[in-house]
């Protein structure tokens, strides 16, 4: 570093030499090897931290002015001044950096010491503030206590020379951890961001759900449409029986019209053969008395025959009480009882066939009477079933009427069926491009998932040293990763 040389009068000078760089002699108990290649690089040694004893009670006579001065220095800066107001106070930040400054000269390099250093860096991180106003901190330190040191050290250059170097080495070491500790958190913070951005991602699990609706739509489409389709054929089935009962109606109205006509001649042909029979009847009724007066008249032949038999009779008693004179009278007398005998057979064999006449007569009579009265009965029934045939015809056409109804309403119902059908059709295609636009976009969201994820474990892989709090933290979305990683090969993704 420094020796002395003799001058030519006699005097001693010092002359710079220049050690050569060489491992630190410190031993340190530090997990971290990074911690020992910044003390390599630094040229920390014990020396240094013997030298930096020297100006200790500058330190701590001086530590609570620096931080004042640094403190007023920032409030006049307004992107400071923001963030100090937020997260500290004057004295809170006061008494901090000045125990910090008065550490400088009295280190004890151990983890505590870098560890306390590490978390300067990642309050710095957290609030935000950038490492040049960390840096700027030390200008503070340099433009106020170098003065003091030279002016205490100013007849001992080389005494001074080690302090200086050994305060720059200090600074410059303790700089280099708390810039790592401070970039290693902002690393972090932007591993916590792709975390984040990645969690939200993963947080999209409605894909499964929304995939397991439009399958079940699409199932339901698939039904409807088929029902909608059963449904159609039915009521084509239902129009074609329609419109066969309504022609079969109009048939059956036609038919039963036909039916009335010849019912209304029938009943005509009655109404005329009952007359017909009322006719016979009165001449049947007009020979029976007409038998009845050629009876009279028989009985009245009769009477004169009994009477001119015993005329006869009695004239041929008197002609043989004449003797031969009454006897020509007496042949008279005998052909006109003969003639009396006979007329009286005669009369009656007419009288037994007159009457006979008569009785059939009479029974004719009857049976005529009988036919007239049942034709009569059959003229009321067939009146009575001309009205129900007629009622018939009426509820028929009426039948026929609402069949038309039904029948154009059917009509209208299977076009609209089949409109529906062909509608669910469209809907179930929309719902199938729907699921493939689902599925795109779940793999869509994995694939970017994955990208992010693989950000993520590069970010990580930066970090040269991960605290506690952030090892947990990566647990825990690695345990959420496993469980999307899960999610998505359920879904045929991965």
């Amino acid at each position: 570093m420094f020796h002395y040389k003799q001058t030519l009068f006699g005097r001693f000078r010092p002359s710079v030499v220049i050690e050569p760089l060489q491992e630190t002699g410190l031993s340190i108990d530090v997990a971290q090897q990074n911690i020992k290649e910044l003390l390599t690089l630094t040229q920390l040694t014990q020396k240094d931290l013997d030298a930096l004893q020297k100006m200790d009670r500058l330190m701590e006579e001086h530590a609570p002015t620096i931080a004042n001065r640094h403190y007023e220095m920032i409030m006049k800066l307004p992107e400071t001044r923001e963030i100090f107001q937020k997260f500290t106070t004057k004295e809170r930040y006061t008494k901090a950096i000045e125990q910090y400054f008065c550490q400088l000269t009295k280190p004890t390099i151990d983890e505590a010491y870098i560890q306390y250093r590490k978390k300067i860096g990642q309050i710095h991180s957290r609030i935000q503030l950038s490492d040049e106003w960390y840096i700027g901190s030390y200008t503070r330190v340099y433009e106020y206590l170098i003065p003091y040191i030279t002016a205490q050290f100013s007849k001992k250059p080389l005494e001074l020379a080690e302090i200086l170097i050994a305060f720059n080495r200090i600074i410059t070491f303790d700089s280099l951890i708390v810039l790592s500790a401070y970039q290693e958190a902002n690393d972090f913070n932007l591993v916590e961001k792709i975390t984040t951005v990645n969690e939200l991602i993963m947080q999209v699990d409605q894909v499964k759900a929304l995939k397991d609706v439009t399958q079940l739509t699409a199932n339901e489409a698939m039904n409807v449409s088929a029902s909608a389709q059963e449904l159609s054929a039915s009521v084509k089935e239902v129009t074609n029986h329609t419109v066969y009962v309504s022609k079969n109606t109009d048939e059956m109205v036609e038919v039963t019209a036909k039916g009335q006509t010849v019912i209304d001649h029938a009943l005509k042909g009655f109404s005329a053969m009952t007359g017909d029979f009322d006719q016979t009847k009165l001449k049947v009724q007009q020979l029976v008395e007409e038998v009845k007066a050629v009876t009279e008249v028989i009985d009245f032949i009769n009477d004169i025959a009994t009477q001119t038999n015993l005329l006869a009779l009695n004239a041929s008693i008197e002609a043989a009480h004449a003797g031969e004179s009454g006897k020509g009278f007496a042949v008279v007398a005998e052909r006109v009882r003969e003639l009396a005998d006979q007329t009286k057979d005669s009369v009656v064999k007419i009288a037994l066939t007159i009457e006979k006449v008569q009785q059939e007569s009479e029974q004719v009579g009857t049976i005529v009477e009988g036919i007239s009265n049942q034709l009569r009965g059959r003229i009321e029934q067939n009146n009575e079933a001309m009205d129900s045939l007629q009622e018939i015809a009426e509820k028929v056409q009426e039948v026929g009427q609402a069949t038309g109804t039904i029948a154009a309403i059917a009509a209208e119902q299977l076009t609209a069926t089949e409109t529906i059908a062909d509608h669910i059709g469209i809907v179930y295609d929309h719902i199938e491009t729907i699921s493939n636009r689902v599925d795109d976009t779940g793999k869509a969201i994995f694939h970017a998932s994955t990208e992010i994820e693989q950000l993520r474990k590069t970010s990580i892989q930066e970090i040269r040293e991960l605290t506690e709090e952030q090892r947990k933290r990566i647990a825990e979305t690695e345990l959420v990763s496993g469980k999307w990683r899960a999610y998505n090969l359920e879904l045929g993704y991965l």
